[in-house]
This record gives C-alpha cells, structure tokens and sequence, in this order.
C-alpha cells in the first residue's frame, strides 16, 4: 500500500487529540509498524527549519516552507523569548544581530517586523502553530533555549496535539516534566560530556525514552551505541550536512540526523508522520 497523499490528508487537530485518534486517523490503516523506516535513508530533520539560499539558522516561514518542499516531514526550531516574553524561534540573539542588522534583545514588534537577511520571515509560537495546522503530517522539536519549563508550558497550552511536538530534554526533572504535559516521547539529549552514561543508561531505563541525541563529536567516541541499539533506542545525531558524512556516521550505527542538507538523497527515512508515531510504539 503506497504513502497516504499527503496533500489529501484532512485530519483535523481535534481528531489527532481525540482517544479514537488510532482508530479514526489515516493512521490507522497506514501499513505502520516499528520496521517501517525506509531503509534507503536514515531519518532527517530539518535543522533550525532548514538551509535556504545557502543560509542556515534562519529559523524562518521561509525555510521551513523549502524544507517541506524538499521532502522534510520532521523539523527542529530554536525557541526563547524576546524581551517583552514572547516565545520566538531564534537561536541566539548575536546570530539574529547579524540577520538583522538590528541590536540588542528586540520585543516582539521588532521581531516580527524585521526580515532575517532582508528576505525571510520571521516565526513566533502563533505563526508556528498555525503552520502546524496547514501541515498535519509534520512533527515539530523544540529545542528550548531558555526558560525550558515555562516555555515547555506554554507551547502545550496552545497546542491541541503533543504528539506532534517533541520536546528535546536533558535532566530527569524535565523529562518527568515533559511527560507530565502530555509529551509522550521526548528527546533525550547529550552535551560534549554530559550526562554520562551510566545517567544516560538509567534515564532510559526508568523513563523508557526511545531517542537519544548527540552531538557528532560525542557519537564520534560513544561507546554506548549497542547498549541503545539493542533495546530499540534510535540514536539521533547533530549538525550532520553532507551525504557523505551522513554514510559515514550511518555506518557507525546513527539512526537519524539533524541537517541543513539540500542533497537528500531518497527523503527522509520517515516518509508520513504515521510511520514515525508507528516506529514509537
């Protein structure tokens, strides 16, 4: 049975958010099951939305919109506040500085108004969700740069679908906090040297989490890799560009990559978010 179109998807947010999601979705007689990744290529996400023109960390409408086009069906945004509290996708205020020509942390009049690069738009957690809701076979990581707990509240307030977001954590208390929300699969992430492993194997264990991030230095000397990959644990590796790094790292046992990449070769290796919900069960 071939990919459910995705342009005829009509699944509305109150159905994904209903308890008959399973049974009423397209889900639920899409051929899902944990072997459905595509084997032809690991699984990519879009980072910071996505390269556009060459440029990458816009965290703009624009890039995403490209990404989409693309073939992209996960996505990653920088999240923090702008200095009236407004949740805005950006990652650091120097990168949005040079973006911009702008200074100092804008409220979020300046943010919204100003182009990045004098050619793309800016997003704030309204434009997000709304595009969210035209794109219903999108899954979205917030990777929370500031605030993480207030913001992680925020974000689930005006949501109707914590399915489709995926929250990347790093302590015990911001799993447990993430579950609490309703996040049903958080991402555990890894700095350089931090957690280390034997933290990383108990979190696992005791939270059952199913995806664990490095950074590409780290997954360099991981020795952890087999202990993950025999309990079903997808390794998710960041900033990964090319088609060549992306075999080399494959090879190394990586399951799915943060990119900026214009060069996917087959997708992603998720090509419906019903085979992404169905590889987390």
């Amino acid at each position: 049975m071939p990919p459910v179109a995705l342009k005829q998807l009509t699944l509305s947010f109150a159905l994904f958010a209903s308890p008959s999601f399973a049974r009423e979705s397209p889900c639920a007689s899409y051929p899902v099951s944990g072997q459905a990744v595509i084997q032809s290529s690991a699984s990519l996400i879009a980072h910071a939305a996505g390269e556009i023109d060459s440029k990458t960390y816009t965290n703009s409408l624009d890039a995403l919109n490209l990404s989409y086009q693309r073939g992209f069906r996960v996505f990653e945004l920088d999240l923090r506040r702008t200095s009236d509290g407004t949740i805005v996708a950006v990652h650091d205020w120097a990168g949005w500085h040079r973006m911009t020509g702008a200074k100092g942390t804008p409220d979020h009049r300046e943010f919204m108004s100003l182009l990045l690069w004098q050619k793309y738009q800016a997003l704030d957690l309204t434009a997000i969700t709304v595009w969210m809701e035209d794109h219903p076979d999108a899954l979205m990581i917030a990777d929370i740069k500031e605030d993480r707990g207030n913001i992680l509240n925020e974000i689930r307030a005006a949501i109707l679908t914590p399915e489709r977001w995926i929250p990347e954590v790093y302590t015990k208390e911001e799993i447990e906090h993430a579950l609490d929300l309703g996040f049903p699969e958080p991402i555990l992430m890894t700095d350089w040297n931090w957690p280390d492993h034997s933290t990383i194997k108990e979190l696992v264990e005791s939270y059952q989490i199913r995806w664990v991030g490095f950074p590409w230095p780290r997954f360099l000397v991981n020795r952890l890799q087999p202990w993950l990959a025999e309990r079903g644990v997808k390794t998710l590796v960041h900033t990964v560009s090319s088609s060549k790094a992306r075999q080399y790292w494959r090879s190394r046992g990586a399951d799915i990559f943060y990119t900026e990449a214009t060069d996917i070769e087959a997708g992603p290796g998720y090509r419906h978010v019903c085979e992404w919900l169905g590889a987390r069960e």
